[in-house]
């Protein structure tokens, strides 16, 4: 492992890691093999919170009006999360900035600027539950881009809900997608229901370092969006991006992913794999996954990694090295322990994926054999929350023959943000990250939002 920090005073110093998960390999095969290297961006000095530009996208198609259990319609969940937001005095504050937007057939910003009265913004709010026919997502979500344009604050989030298919998704990806990766806006996306299109929302995530959540329980929806605050308020390594160069033409880069503090795919531009901006509070781990082509034994440098920062602040690393020969006790064993944990949680992503586009296609064997293999996946890399997921997946397909549209979101979705630390993460400082919100979470003497006490749960 090879960590580096840079010495920027304007920006918290990063210490860069990068581990092979092998670094010995068999020299003189007759095809190629598939190496992951762990990527960790790890920041060494911590920075204040900071002032916030937030977007909020809201599809207002007649079928947000449908019913949900507990009681009321989607939009009036969507209002309450909104309004409970609009209270909250110490999550958005006065100098934050919120763009407030509704689109059916058209898009319309409702609020737009400094938060200001709080309680003309529940107004704005309310006005959320009027419906309208279409689903037109590229005026909706061109409208929060030129929000956030206009907004003083570089820290942002666009957030968008919707349980319908855009009316030209095509549209989105082509047009509007770009558009919002240029202007690194992160687009975080939350859809309801059976009915949306998820493959959407995934490419809208990997385009623009975003997430995607499918929310089974509309009630998470207030403290998931809370988060989205607080993590926003602790990005301050701005516009980041790395350069990858392969020194060794038997080398080619297959994908580079983010897999923590949650999985995309990072897709490169003129040679650059934009990251957007880094939180101070937290780690970032990626997993660049190299094809290397048989050779004799020997040691090769097989990539070179650096890290530029919004500032100009640069940090590079030395290519990391593997030997190939022909020792294959060698062979067996792990380099990076921690960067093969990552490779499993994002086999297990790609796994859920094959899993569900089988189950679309009614190839009910092909799905129970991925979504078991995702599962032994997730169970290797320790991560129980998204083991657990798939167990559930598994034990509906084989009760109902049958997987639903329900299922398959979600098993998508926790598969890219379910993704945990590894157990054999290796030294080095790893920062506490800001305190999160719960679903009934309260705020502390100093206003931090923490989670419940025991005694303030419910069971």
């Amino acid at each position: 492992m090879l960590p580096y920090s840079n010495r920027q005073e304007r920006e918290p110093m990063f210490a860069m890691t990068l581990a092979p998960a092998k670094d010995y390999l068999l020299a003189d095969l007759e095809v190629p093999l598939n190496l992951p290297v762990m990527i960790r961006l790890e920041p060494q000095q911590a920075s204040a919170a900071r002032a916030v530009a937030l977007a909020v996208v809201v599809d207002a198609s007649y079928s947000m009006t449908d019913a949900v259990a507990g009681g009321g319609t989607k939009i009036d969940r969507v209002v309450a999360a909104l309004e409970q937001l609009a209270d909250d005095r110490d999550l958005l504050r006065p100098e934050d900035e919120l763009a407030l937007i509704r689109f059916g057939s058209e898009a319309r910003l409702l609020h737009g600027g400094p938060v200001g009265d709080r309680q003309a913004l529940r107004r704005r709010i309310a006005e959320l539950r009027r419906a309208e026919g279409s689903t037109n997502m590229v005026a909706g979500l061109e409208l929060g881009l030129e929000a956030i344009a206009r907004a003083r604050h570089r820290q942002s989030r666009l957030v968008l809900f919707t349980d319908g298919e855009a009316d030209s998704a095509g549209a989105v990806v082509s047009r509007t997608l770009p558009r919002l990766a240029g202007a690194a806006v992160r687009v975080v996306s939350f859809g309801v229901g059976d009915r949306y299109n998820e493959i959407l929302l995934e490419q809208l995530a990997d385009g623009s370092n975003g997430d995607y959540y499918h929310l089974a329980d509309l009630s998470a929806f207030a403290a998931l969006l809370a988060n989205q605050i607080i993590d926003t308020r602790h990005e301050s390594a701005l516009d980041a991006s790395l350069r990858i160069a392969i020194p060794d033409r038997g080398v080619a880069i297959k994908s580079l992913y983010r897999l923590r503090p949650t999985l995309a795919r990072i897709q490169p531009t003129d040679g650059r794999w934009a990251l957007g901006n880094l939180r101070a509070d937290d780690e970032t781990i990626l997993l660049l996954e190299l094809s290397l082509q048989p050779r004799p034994a020997g040691v090769y440098r097989v990539v070179e990694v650096s890290l530029t920062l919004g500032d100009g602040a640069t940090l590079t690393a030395p290519g990391a090295r593997v030997a190939f020969g022909h020792d294959r006790d060698r062979v067996a064993g792990l380099a990076s322990v921690e960067a093969w944990d990552y490779a499993r949680q994002r086999g297990c992503h790609a796994t859920c994926r094959e899993a569900a586009n089988a189950a679309r296609d009614g190839d009910l064997q092909g799905a129970t054999e991925r979504l078991v293999r995702a599962r032994d996946y997730a169970r290797q890399a320790g991560n129980a929350g998204l083991t657990q997921t798939v167990d559930r997946a598994v034990d509906e397909l084989r009760r109902t023959q049958h997987l639903s549209g329900e299922t398959i979101r979600r098993v998508v979705s926790d598969s890219r943000t379910k993704t945990v630390r590894s157990r054999h993460a290796g030294p080095g400082v790893h920062r506490a990250t800001a305190a999160r919100v719960e679903p009934r979470a309260a705020a502390g003497a100093d206003g931090r939002r923490r989670p419940p006490s025991p005694g303030e749960m419910t069971p």
